[in-house]
């Protein structure tokens, strides 16, 4: 009998999640392994674009998505939404799809808004279903 394919946590954690709350099936992330990576049971998560998938940067900067949020919260400044917009996904996709995923937005002269809204989502999603990890501090519950 083979040996079942071990799925990564970040997928079991969404399969739990409201699927009616999941971003569109066509923005949905998958979770690959990198067998060449340090670390081999190291996974990354990878978010579709225009038919294909862009990896997902797993050392964002925390304060990037801050001002993304709160260019968003404050009435229409289109330039500062576009410049946060770009900067957030510059932190968001990994530096190895980054010259893939810029050539391919620069091709698109047919490019929505909501597109980039659903790779973001995407993306979202993809770095939300990681599990926080343990500290040690916490104890079992029964």
């Amino acid at each position: 009998m083979p040996a079942a394919r071990k799925r990564p946590v970040e997928e079991i954690q969404l399969d739990s999640a409201d699927q009616q709350a999941r971003v569109p099936e066509e923005a949905r992330p998958r979770f690959v392994t990198d067998k060449k990576a340090e670390d081999p049971a190291e996974v990354f998560a990878e978010v579709p674009f225009r038919g294909s998938y862009y990896r997902l940067n797993n050392n964002r900067n925390f304060f990037v998505s801050m001002e993304y949020s709160a260019a968003f919260s404050e009435d229409g400044d289109d330039e500062l939404q576009l410049a946060a917009t770009y900067h957030l996904l510059e932190d968001i996709v990994h530096p190895s799809s980054w010259s893939a995923f810029t050539s391919v937005l620069r091709k698109a002269r047919d490019l929505e808004p909501t597109e980039l809204v659903l790779f973001v989502n995407g993306a979202i999603e993809a770095l939300t279903a990681r599990p926080t990890k343990a500290d040690g501090t916490s104890s079992a519950t029964a």
